[in-house]
């Protein structure tokens, strides 16, 4: 058994009180620790603001914290868990976590969903569209990451996002690519989101409630590589205080996300 932890980044309010040095000097501890404890991975979410109440706090952008902590570590696989398709440009994605995958030695791994958290998306401009399309831009996404992710040129011209005969290099250490993994709230949803690209995907999907212990989901390939057993938990913030002998109640609370090939 494989296990990850997601670490410490702000969005769940522990770095109310802390400045932005002392917040990001303790997620390095955390992953540094981690990695010495034997974690296979280390994952981080996708926010700007705390849940509601809202109230200043700092919350690290998930690209350039991963990218640090791979300066920062030289083992644990690095991922989101997971990352929303609609703020940032889907090629723009591609090229970010491949790079990411170069500079860290081939330990990316790229988590993606459809997004749901209303306040961030308004405050920053984003707007709030339905279910639906979040999800339909989700699903545009995944084509024009699978196809940037693929041997030669891509083209993919989508109602919300497309590209048109782009180059892009280098497309990860990965082989035969980086692992995608797919998060939603079921599995019929997340298995739409994550159907087969151009006849050859073998999708991956993740779907765990926010704060839950149970096992939710299937972590699957999309693109047919070897896919990895194990379980992803919440427990950063756990080994932050345990280090001081503090009890770490509120980190206690897992989202965990079992692995295995489907028939």
């Amino acid at each position: 058994m494989k296990l990850g932890i997601t670490l410490p980044q702000g969005c769940d309010r522990e770095y109310l009180g802390l400045d932005a040095r002392r917040a990001w000097d303790r997620t390095v501890d955390v992953a540094r620790t981690a990695e010495a404890l034997g974690f296979e991975s280390v994952w981080v979410y996708d926010h700007f603001q705390v849940d509601p109440p809202l109230i200043e706090a700092p919350i690290f952008e998930p690209f350039v914290e991963l990218s640090a902590l791979a300066m920062a570590t030289s083992r644990v696989r690095l991922g989101h868990l997971v990352m929303a398709a609609a703020y940032r440009n889907a090629a723009l994605t591609a090229k970010m976590i491949s790079t990411l995958d170069v500079v860290s030695g081939g330990r990316a791994e790229l988590g993606i969903g459809a997004g749901w958290k209303e306040d961030e998306w308004l405050a920053y401009g984003y707007g709030f569209p339905d279910t639906a399309e979040r999800l339909a831009i989700l699903a545009d996404h995944l084509e024009i990451i699978s196809r940037m992710l693929a041997p030669g040129r891509a083209t993919w011209d989508g109602r919300h996002a497309s590209v048109h005969d782009a180059i892009h290099e280098p497309k990860g250490l990965q082989d035969p690519r980086l692992p995608i993994l797919i998060g939603g709230n079921g599995p019929k949803v997340t298995w739409r989101s994550g159907r087969p690209v151009r006849g050859r995907a073998e999708p991956r999907r993740a779907h765990a409630r926010r704060g839950s212990a149970r096992a939710t989901g299937d972590r699957r390939t999309l693109h047919g590589d070897r896919p990895r057993t194990g379980v992803a938990a919440r427990v950063g913030p756990c080994l932050g205080s345990a280090r001081r002998g503090g009890s770490g109640s509120r980190a206690a609370r897992a989202s965990c996300a079992i692995t295995r090939r489907l028939a």
